[in-house]
């Protein structure tokens, strides 16, 4: 998935989860989060 910082979902709440999927390093940190539980 590639997203530009340019979009305005980085700015919505509402797309915070699909902002996790998207980026790679919230990605990556969003699931050592997962790991840790």
């Amino acid at each position: 998935m590639l997203i530009k910082t340019n979009g305005p979902q980085f700015s919505l709440p509402k797309t915070g989860i699909a902002n996790k999927m998207s980026l790679p390093f919230i990605s990556s940190q969003f699931i050592r989060d997962n790991v840790r539980h």
